[in-house]
């Protein structure tokens, strides 16, 4: 996962589990910039409206 998460991109206010779930997202401009506006993909952030945003099922 870290490879997909650069440290100038990784926002420390955001979960390890949100992280995770949106390394899904293949697209690296669009990952990074989900994370650093969680509006992109929900209202509330957290690691359940990440992975519906990223397309991931449980």
């Amino acid at each position: 996962m870290a490879s997909r998460w650069p440290e100038r991109h990784r926002c420390s206010g955001m979960a390890s589990s949100t992280h995770q779930t949106l390394a899904a997202v293949s697209d690296d401009e669009e990952r990074w910039a989900a994370i650093k506006n969680p509006r992109v993909w929900l209202v509330r952030p957290g690691p359940q409206e990440s992975e519906r945003w990223a397309g991931v099922d449980d």
